[in-house]
């Protein structure tokens, strides 16, 4: 997946995050995957906890909620590694998702943005 500053809000369909503002530590009774790299994540270890949402989408949930109820998804997980990547592209505005593989953005991110700047030509004195 590219890197794009274009973000898309989300707009109801299918599932949402709440993007956290911090680590956390993890406080499940299981060890939890890394929704990017695949680590296994064990409890007491530093986070980034993504809620999930989503909103009724069939008859039957919108007879028991309301069309405006949020509906609680399984919080998904990255490791502290992947977090600080996931943090540090949002901070630079890039869009990225949780599911996706950091380690392979920010090979795209040195090969696109740093190497065609010619940031490494210059270290290198060429």
């Amino acid at each position: 997946m590219p890197l794009s500053c274009s973000c898309n809000e989300w707009d109801g369909e299918g599932t949402g995050w709440i993007t956290p503002n911090n680590f956390s530590e993890l406080r499940t009774k299981k060890a939890q995957r890394c929704k990017s790299c695949r680590v296994l994540i064990r409890p007491g270890q530093q986070v980034l906890k993504f809620k999930r949402i989503r909103y009724p989408n069939s008859e039957i949930e919108l007879k028991i909620y309301n069309e405006d109820t949020e509906l609680p998804m399984a919080s998904w997980y990255l490791c502290s590694n992947c977090g600080e990547m996931f943090m540090n592209f949002d901070d630079l505005g890039f869009c990225v998702n949780p599911d996706e593989n950091m380690k392979d953005l920010l090979e795209l991110y040195q090969n696109e943005f740093i190497r065609d700047n010619g940031l490494f030509k210059k270290l290198k004195g060429e």
